[in-house]
C-alpha cells in the first residue's frame, strides 16, 4: 500500500486489521478517525473489494462522515482488464464509478 499512498495528493486513513475490529473495537477505531474526517472537505469511500467486514466498516465511515456534516461520495473502482493483465501490471487506474450523489446531511 505504501507505493500507492506515497504518490497520492489526498490524506488517506487506513484501518489495519479491520476483520478484527468488529463490535466495540470497530466503534473505537471509528472515533480515532473523527479528527481526519472533521478536517476533510469531502470524504470519498471506496467500496471495492475486501471482506464483508471491511465493507461494513467503510459504510460506517461514510455514515459517520455524513453525521459530521462532511460531503460524502461513495465510489467503486473497476478494472476491466483480464486477470492476468491485472497481475502483471497492477498499478493501472481503473474506471471510477460514482455510486451516489454528493451530499451534506
Amino acid at each position: 500500500m505504501g507505493e500507492v499512498t506515497i504518490s497520492s495528493k489526498f490524506q488517506i486513513v487506513i484501518l489495519r486489521e479491520v476483520r478484527k475490529q468488529l463490535g466495540l473495537k470497530a466503534g473505537q477505531k471509528l472515533k480515532d478517525i473523527v479528527p481526519a474526517i472533521i478536517q476533510a472537505d469531502e470524504v470519498v469511500v471506496n467500496i471495492t473489494g475486501g471482506t464483508t467486514a471491511m465493507q461494513h466498516i467503510v459504510q460506517q465511515i461514510a455514515a459517520l462522515a455524513a453525521e459530521l456534516g462532511r460531503s460524502v461520495r461513495r465510489v467503486a473502482l473497476v478494472d476491466r482488464r483480464l486477470p492476468q493483465e491485472q497481475r502483471e501490471e497492477p498499478y493501472v487506474p481503473g474506471e471510477l464509478i460514482r455510486l451516489d450523489r454528493e451530499r451534506r446531511e
